[in-house]
């Protein structure tokens, strides 16, 4: 009876010994996994981050964060402009402006103004639109957005200055260019305003 107890004994002793060390890889790949999403969410890279930015700030260091009340009130002010675009005229457009055009035949990704139409020919876009506000927000924190920016002022600087592209619109930081057109003074005279202090905080950050 002694013998058959001690050895049931050491049966149980070993078996809670096998439980805890199986027990032990889970926990540890647990905590490894919390530890990988928890960088991924604070990492100012990490594309995990960048579609969680209504709950996340995009970067703590620098802090950038658009919340969706921002984003809600920016959309409400360049819509109107979107209605200014005829629907079967060329375009081309910022990447958050895409989606909001995806029904057009005819559109390209800025910083590009050439594509090949239905009859395979190449042509320059009718209309340029640029979200810079969008960019502005993420360009303290992400070089990419930084250095499109600085590029597409540039690049509009080039089709005003040539008179090949005219500004008719510019609200909230969005900025709309049609080809061979003439220049809504108001518009490009909000667009002068923006670029001087787009370009102060262009070269502040222009050592990161």
């Amino acid at each position: 009876m002694w013998i058959h107890r001690n050895a049931l004994a050491l049966q149980v002793e070993h078996l809670a010994l096998e439980t805890r060390h199986s027990r032990w890889p889970h926990r540890f790949w647990a905590v490894c996994l919390s530890l990988s999403l928890l960088f991924s969410f604070t990492s100012s890279s990490s594309s995990l981050n960048r579609a969680f930015y209504f709950l996340l700030p995009d970067s703590f260091n620098p802090l950038v964060y658009v919340s969706l009340p921002q984003q809600w009130g920016h959309v409400l002010q360049f819509r109107p402009m979107l209605a200014q675009i005829p629907p079967d005229a060329s375009i081309s457009a910022t990447t958050y402006l895409v989606p909001h055009l995806s029904s057009r035949r005819e559109i390209i990704r800025l910083p590009a103004l050439e594509l090949r139409n239905d009859a395979r020919q190449v042509m320059k876009v009718d209309y340029a639109i640029a979200d810079l506000w969008q960019l502005k927000q993420y360009q303290p924190a992400f070089k990419e957005e930084r250095n499109l920016l600085r590029e597409l002022v540039q690049l509009f600087d080039q089709l005003t200055k040539t008179q090949e592209y005219g500004v008719i619109d510019f609200r909230d930081g969005v900025i709309l260019l049609q080809k061979a057109a003439t220049p809504d003074p108001q518009a490009t005279a909000a667009w002068v305003a923006f670029r001087q202090q787009l370009e102060r905080e262009l070269t502040q950050n222009r050592a990161r």
